[in-house]
């Protein structure tokens, strides 16, 4: 007869002690730890980033700001130009200044020959420029007469001290009563100019 195949070997199970050291080994280390620790290290450098983009949105705003103001300054020159070229021909006709010291509405008065803190844009503008960084107000001897706020239209009493609060997108301009002060629409450029719409301010 012929023999029997043989049987294939049963496999012997293994030691309990060997499952049990498997069972209770440390799991394979994780990503996690070092993720953080790569983000904890990069927060210097993104909180520096964020800082200068701040400064740097910051100093954009300011320079719209001071943008806006100087568009606004040169604007309002545009518009004084009838005012302007009357003060040039002065200049050529008569060798008056544009820029004039305030002894020229009083040659009496020996306290307008020293003062320095105002000066007149022709006959009929009083210029008070401020020279202090982050002044919230000005005081100014107001010479003797009426005077109007440019910009506001106040009537302002001269012949004494007046304090006046600064608008930080223009500085203080005082119209002399009187005096008429001739402005045109606003152009791009001179050669746009045109005096056939003028608006008086007196």
């Amino acid at each position: 007869p012929a023999p029997e195949p043989a049987l294939p070997p049963v496999p012997e199970p293994a030691p309990v002690e060997q499952e049990r050291v498997q069972r209770d080994a440390p799991l394979p280390p994780t990503t996690r730890p070092v993720q953080e620790q790569e983000q904890r290290q990069r927060q210097p450098d993104q909180a520096e980033l964020d800082r200068q983009r701040r400064i740097a949105e910051l100093q954009r705003r300011r320079e719209q700001a001071a943008r806006e103001r100087s568009m606004a300054a040169i604007e309002l020159r545009y518009r004084l130009m009838p005012y302007l070229y009357t003060l040039a021909y002065e200049n050529a006709t008569r060798g008056l200044p544009l820029m004039r010291p305030l002894s020229f509405l009083d040659e009496k008065d020996p306290g307008l020959f020293v003062r320095d803190d105002a000066y007149l844009w022709g006959d009929a503008l009083l210029v008070a420029p401020v020279t202090e960084r982050r002044a919230r107000r000005k005081k100014l001897d107001v010479p003797a007469g009426v005077y109007f706020d440019f910009h506001s239209g106040e009537r302002i009493e001269g012949g004494r001290t007046v304090e006046m609060k600064l608008d930080p997108e223009h500085i203080p301009v005082l119209a002399r009563a009187g005096h008429f002060v001739p402005m045109v629409p606003v152009h791009r450029h001179a050669g746009e100019y045109s005096s056939a719409e003028l608006e008086l301010r007196y």
